[in-house]
Formats: C-alpha cells, structure tokens, sequence
C-alpha cells in the first residue's frame, strides 16, 4: 500500500478544532515519517536552552567569587581588630582539651557559612534561575524580565555571602593558628623545663623564684584560675577605691578603645578610596566637567512643575567626561535594582566596609540607679548602681513624656542586647533576661531617628564576681541631651572633616513624677534659633 494523504483540513471539525488548538497537531500522514510532536520540540528547546545557560552560569559564578575575594583594606583591618580582641580576651590558662574544643567550634563556624552559601545559591539556582531559563525557551520576553529579576537578586545574594564567608573564614583560621601556635609553645616550654635540676630551670628560678618549674608543670592544668589581658585590668580598675578615679579610668579606656578602632576603620576607608582614585586616573582618561540630568521616569515627569518635588525624580551627576560615562550607566542599574522596592532588602546585607559617623548632632544619656529616689545611696551605704544606655541621633522636639515611658524601670542584669544602627555605631542594652534586654533596646530605640537590621544578644557567661551583672532593678534617675550645632567661629571641638561644633547639654530629672518645669523652656532655648 502506497502513501496516503487525507485532506483534513476541509473537514468542518477540523477547521474548528485549527481555530482553538492551532495547526501543529492537525495534519497527520499514513505511510510516511510522522511528524516530531509539540512536547517533543518543546523538550529539545528547553534541554538546549538549558545547557547553554548552565555554560553562561558557570562564567557567572566564577566572575561573583574572583569579585568576592578582593580584599580591602577595610576588611584586613577588621581581621586585625578581630584578632586582637581574641588575643585580648584569650585565657592563657585554658586547658588543651578545652582549646580543641574551641577549634572545633571555629571549623563548625566555617561549614555553617559555607553551607548557608551553597544553600542559598541552590535555591536560587533550582527554583529561580533554572526555571526563568526554561521559560526563556518558550517566551524569550518573559523569560528575559524573569532571569533579570531573578539573576539581580541572585547575584546580590551569592555575592554578599561570598564576602560573608571570606570574612568568617579568615578570622576562624587566624584565630585558630593563634590556638594552635599558643599551645605549640606551651607543650614546647613544659618540655624544656621539665627537668628542675636543669642548668636552664636554675638559671631561670634565679628571676622568677623557686616555683617557677612549678607554675610551668601546672599551667594550663583542670582547676587553673583563668587568666587574661582583659581580666587582668577589671581587676586592678576594681582595686581603685576611690569611685571617681574609678569611673574616670573606666571611661577612659573604654572610650580610647572605641575611638580607636573607629579611627582606624576611617583610615582604612581613606587609603580604599585613595587606591581607587589612583586605579580610576591611571586607567582613565579625563575629559571635559560635565553636569548631566538623569530622568529615570519620564512619565513620572512634569518639567512645567514649579516645586522640585513637583517635576519628579531627576538625578544630577557632575564631574570629568569620561568619569560620568560609567557613573551615568551604574546610577541608571542602580535605580532599576531599586526602583518601587525595599530598599531594606539591599542595605540588610552584612557591610564589613562601614565607616561609623564619628559626629552625632544630638545625643540622650539615660541614667538608671537601682535606687528610684535620691539620695542615692542604699540603705547599707553603698552607692547605688549606675548604668547608662546612650541614644544616638534622638528625634528632635522629644516629650519628657516620651523619654520617661521609655525609660521605665526594668530588670538589669548579664544579657546584653546589641545592634548597629543605621549610621554605623553600636547602641547597646543591659538586661536580666534575653527578652528583658530586648524589650529596653527596642523602646529606646524608638527616641531615635535611627534604624538598625538586627538585634543581636550575648550572654556573660563568666566574670569577676566582684563586678558580676547579677539581676538588679533599676530605676531612670536623669538624662542628658547633648546638642551639637556647628560653630561659626573658630571655638568648639574640631571633628576628622575639618568642621567646628559647639556643645550644649541638657540635666533632665527622670526620678520625678511630673515633668519640671524648665524642661520646655530650655528645649525652646536650645531649638528656637
């Protein structure tokens, strides 16, 4: 029997079944080569599709990673200060079992970030990026604007962990090359001095005394008092009897260490930004300055409008030809990232390269006492506990009200509530309980015009007892807002930019049931010019 053609198509079901289903399944043949399916082109399509994307993919994610190994110098200084705050609270007395037990934690602390990284670049791979390429197959259009929104997200994601492990990696591996290195040279000493009768053992005695060979054999021993940097000047800040000196040398240090490491963090953010001017003008070319105006919605744009609010959004960009060139396209990606979105999902990402704003133009200074009244003393004599929780660019124009409802007493003790704001710096609470450490930073919070990502809460577990954080009741007793404005002379504390700020505080009593009266007065004083 020789081939067979049915004309098909002049049959009334078929024309109406073409209008619905389309052609690709209404001609059939007898005795020739059937003709490949729908689903079966559509499978080759997207198997194509696919492998061409897994190749693309590969070069993308070599790219993210060779990205996120560029060191700063920003980050090799955070390394240090990382390091040398372990070092600082290292106990030198701990035992060997109790250090690889610290290692092993480190080692734990590295699988996790790598986990969390390959997790959620799967995640994004499987059920983002894979299923926007197989849509691509089959609609270039929706396909495109898929991977687009997804390979934006992935990218920012699969970056910032890429950092973040980097980060982790480095100061696990430092921190346990220190371990491993400490307890080298202690089992190296031990050895060395094993002997007493040894001409080094004697010679060595004649500094140290007769039990030194003792104090080697037992050091690093179970039972062995801890003993660190840190814990050693706790104790001699608590050997200082008098409580000014004390408090003096407390803040002192304390303050030293802070305006340090934050000094240090501005010079390591100053040499960045050196090295890419000096990066941008050997590799560029300068041209002519340039002022242009970027629109990026033209429909949302009415140049007839008076008010600059009125004609929308316009982006101004100023400096040499050949600079803006890149600049222009990085603003116009930019504004698409964040175009109609939260922008909380951007600027959550760990930021290991914030510089911390060293000049706060208004600053509270809450003072709790364990005692709600004055005097303030307990009845067995003793000054009554103080602590102090600082709020950071409070909000202008605060109630005595609102500061009092904030500061409500509350359960002080060992838990510490932290997080750093939006401008950099961190704000701290003391409490009782987790949640009671919690609770008082997030209702202080609230007097100020910053924002913070995440609260985080550290136990203490061990210290002194002398000055042990046991649970205490505490009670607002003032506060002092701190006002800076610039100077228009040449008095007042000079800041890193250059620029002169004159101080004016403000006592305010917080112990008290009503408010006093020359509260609103003196903030009309401070505010009204």
């Amino acid at each position: 029997m020789g081939k067979i053609d049915i004309a098909i198509s002049a049959l009334r079901s078929r024309r109406m079944r073409s209008r619905i289903l389309g052609e690709n399944n209404l001609t059939k043949t007898i005795g020739g080569k059937p003709k490949e399916s729908f689903v079966i082109e559509t499978i080759k399509k997207v198997a194509t599709g696919l492998f061409g994307g897994v190749i693309k993919l590969g070069g993308f994610l070599l790219g993210a990673i060779s990205y996120g190994f560029q060191f700063t110098f920003t980050s090799l200084f955070s390394i240090l200060v990382n390091s040398i705050q372990f070092i600082w609270n290292f106990n030198f007395n701990e035992t060997d079992t109790n250090l690889d037990k610290m290692v092993e934690r480190l080692n734990v602390r590295i699988a996790s970030q790598l986990g969390s990284t390959l997790g959620n670049l799967t995640g994004y791979l499987a059920c983002g990026i894979i299923p926007a390429a197989g849509i691509f197959t089959l609609n270039e259009a929706m396909g495109m604007y898929l991977l687009k929104e997804v390979g934006e997200e992935a990218l920012e994601e699969f970056v910032a962990n890429i950092r973040s492990l980097i980060q982790v990696s480095a100061q696990a591996l430092v921190q346990r090359s220190i371990i491993n290195s400490f307890k080298s040279v202690r089992r190296a000493l031990k050895g060395y001095f094993k002997d007493s009768s040894s001409k080094q053992s004697k010679m060595v005695r004649r500094v140290f005394g007769n039990g030194f060979n003792n104090a080697v054999k037992g050091w690093g021993t179970e039972g062995s008092q801890p003993w660190s940097f840190a814990g050693k000047l706790e104790e001699k800040l608590d050997s200082i009897k008098n409580p000014v000196t004390r408090a003096f040398a407390e803040e002192f240090l304390e303050e030293f260490g802070e305006g340090c490491i934050e000094a240090g963090y501005v010079l390591a953010g100053g040499l960045d930004s050196w090295v890419m001017q000096q990066r941008i003008s050997r590799e560029t070319q300068f041209g002519k300055e340039r002022a242009i105006e970027i629109i990026p919605d033209r429909e949302a744009h009415n140049p007839k409008a008076k008010s600059s609010e009125g004609k929308g959004e316009v982006i101004v960009i100023k400096g040499k030809e050949e600079l803006i060139k890149p600049a222009i396209i990085q603003t116009m990606a930019t504004h698409q990232l964040i175009y109609n979105r939260d922008i909380g999902m951007i600027i959550a990402q760990e930021a290991v390269e914030t510089v911390a704003k060293l000049t706060q133009e208004r600053q509270l200074h809450i003072l709790f006492r364990s005692k709600e009244k004055p005097p303030w003393k307990m009845p067995n004599g003793e000054t009554a506990l103080i602590t102090e929780i600082t709020v950071r660019n409070c909000k202008k124009g605060l109630k005595w009200r609102e500061i009092k409802l904030a500061a409500k007493p509350y359960n002080w003790g060992k838990f510490k509530a932290e997080a750093f704001m939006s401008d950099g710096q961190k704000m701290v609470a003391w409490g009782a309980t987790s949640e009671e450490a919690v609770a008082k930073f997030k209702e202080l919070a609230e007097l100020s015009t910053l924002t913070y990502k995440a609260i985080n809460v550290i136990e203490e577990v061990e210290r002194n007892n002398a000055v042990k954080k046991e649970p205490t009741r505490v009670y607002p007793s003032s506060c002092t807002l701190l006002v800076k404005r610039i100077s228009n002379d040449t008095t007042g504390r000079l800041d890193i930019e250059g620029r002169r700020w004159k101080e004016t505080p403000i006592v305010i009593d917080l112990w008290v049931d009503d408010e006093p009266p020359q509260f609103q007065g003196a903030l009309d004083t401070l505010y009204g010019d």
